[in-house]
């Protein structure tokens, strides 16, 4: 019975931290979106967008 609840443990401690990385990247990932969003804005408005 102890080694199902380690193996359990183990399991959900796995899912938990793929759950954090995977938090962390999308944080990320929407940092670098709102990054790029905000310099085009301020691109457009000095009149350097190009095109």
């Amino acid at each position: 019975m102890e080694v199902v609840l380690t193996l359990l443990f183990n399991a959900l401690l796995l899912v938990f931290l793929v759950k954090l990385f995977l938090a962390l990247f999308n944080t990320k990932l929407i940092v670098i979106l709102l990054y790029i969003g905000v310099l085009l804005f301020a691109m457009a408005l000095s009149g350097r967008f190009p095109g």
